[in-house]
């Protein structure tokens, strides 16, 4: 079972046999594009972000379910890769829980925790 709290404070649950992949992706630069009126609008992910955690599973509909998380911490990048790596090759009846904070805690960018339970 993968178990998400996301930073609105949302709990997904998803079970691993949904799972269709975590990809840990690299940075895209900033930049700009122009949208459908002509305005000029931002591209690229947050500054100072290191790594991207794509949560990708299936739903009850057509569609893909993705969640996507910024990291701009090392020391937390290679504990989430750690975890990952651990949770890949264990029991199927262990959990990943992934918590991106709570919505009344200020919470830094940075902080996001991954652990097996």
């Amino acid at each position: 079972m993968l178990t998400v709290t996301d930073a609105a404070g949302f709990l997904h649950l998803i079970p691993r046999e949904r799972l269709v992949s975590i990809s840990m992706l690299a940075p895209e630069p900033p930049g700009t594009a122009v949208n459908q009126v002509g305005q000029q609008i931002p591209t690229g992910d947050p500054p100072g972000t290191k790594m991207k955690l794509l949560i990708s599973y299936e739903t009850t509909t057509p569609h893909l379910g993705q969640m996507l998380f910024f990291f701009t911490d090392d020391a937390a990048i290679m504990q989430i890769k750690t975890t990952l790596r651990q949770w890949a090759n264990a029991d199927a009846a262990n959990q990943l829980v992934i918590d991106a904070g709570r919505p009344n805690t200020p919470v830094p960018e940075t902080t996001a925790a991954i652990s097996i339970g």
